[in-house]
């Protein structure tokens, strides 16, 4: 653990897992300096020992928004298109309930009520693709992926 002065910036060093990290806390503050280096330590151990951070449950529905944002920069407009009409008839089940108390049951629940409503069964899986993105993004995904069943498609030769 070390702070030293390049320039007019105070920088800092030190050891972390064998590997040497060192980076400039772009600040002319040696007190500055000293609590990033500390920050930025406490942010390698966290993360080393799997310690999750204590963040505020979110709710489903501000989270897509912002999923939904970043995403389509990347995607083409028919698929944005497509995502808002997913999210169109996810919000009101999933829009109030925070991203962690979503089950495996609610999906089963929500397949089964979208097929009374006579969806067909393609576009509750997209519907649940979206979903699944959203989860992923925020490393929830994997603890459900196990109990959710895709709804099996049945192609008509016409």
């Amino acid at each position: 653990m070390s702070v030293y002065r390049r320039g007019h910036t105070w920088c800092y060093k030190f050891t972390f897992d064998g590997s040497t990290i060192r980076a400039s806390s772009k600040s002319r503050s040696k007190r500055v300096c000293i609590d990033a280096e500390r920050a930025r330590q406490g942010q390698l151990e966290r993360g080393y020992n799997g310690i999750a951070s204590n963040e505020r449950p979110q709710l489903f529905q501000v989270t897509a928004d912002g999923w939904i944002k970043t995403k389509s920069a990347h995607w083409s407009p028919r698929t944005v298109t497509i995502e808002q009409l997913n999210l169109k008839h996810l919000k009101p089940i999933f829009g109030g309930m925070p991203l962690c108390d979503i089950t495996s049951d609610a999906l089963a629940g929500y397949q089964l009520a979208q097929l009374k409503e006579e969806a067909s069964p393609k576009t509750i899986n997209l519907e649940i693709g979206t979903l699944r993105g959203i989860l992923r993004k925020h490393r929830l995904w994997g603890n459900l992926q196990p109990d959710v069943r895709m709804l099996r498609q049945v192609m008509t030769l016409a």
